[in-house]
């Protein structure tokens, strides 16, 4: 009868050690699980909310200019400009780049440290001869880009204006700009 106490005892005791062993699994790998972010964890089996994508590091105000150097020089050049930057609504690459002293908002993808633009603009309000008033609705073709180093925005715009009716082209302009990011 003791022995079977003591076998009784040892039974609960192993039972007892074995749940203590197998309660002290290691904690779940936390983790941006995410493959589109920069920071994917393969590993992760949860998610931990901390996903940073290739447009973040963009997001936020510049302030800068845009020197236009042909037709669009007396419309678009501007020694004071600043770009509002944005998430897209589409997809985790996707920015809005608000071009705020021309009203202007245009889409572009982010990848590593450059934003790519290659958008166009319907119907836009076109001052064709440079003299503050707008004398017809233009299809504006923007594409270019940017590059961000540390807190400098700097790229170039290409922009072409076709008469939104009749489709003839009104001008094509490079217009370098850059920015410092606030």
């Amino acid at each position: 009868m003791k022995a079977m106490k003591v076998n009784i005892l040892s039974l609960f005791a192993m039972i007892a050690l074995a749940m203590t062993i197998s309660s002290c699994g290691e904690d779940p790998i936390r983790g941006c699980m995410d493959e589109e972010a920069e920071n994917f964890d393969a590993l992760a089996v949860e998610d931990s909310g901390t996903c940073v994508y290739p447009r973040d590091k963009f997001l936020g105000t510049y302030l800068g200019e845009i020197n236009c150097q042909g037709d669009l020089a007396a419309v678009v050049t501007n020694p004071e400009f600043q770009i509002i930057i944005s998430e897209g609504l589409d997809h985790v690459h996707q920015v809005s780049v608000l071009l705020t002293n021309l009203g202007l908002s245009i889409k572009g993808f982010a990848t590593g440290n450059e934003i790519i633009i290659n958008t166009m603009i319907p119907q836009f309000p076109f001052d064709a001869n440079g003299d503050g008033t707008v004398d017809l609705p233009a299809d504006l073709i923007i594409t270019g880009g940017a590059t961000l180093t540390d807190n400098n925005l700097e790229g170039e715009l290409n922009i072409e204006a076709i008469a939104s009716e009749s489709q003839f082209p009104l001008t094509n302009d490079t217009c370098p700009l850059s920015g410092v990011k606030q």
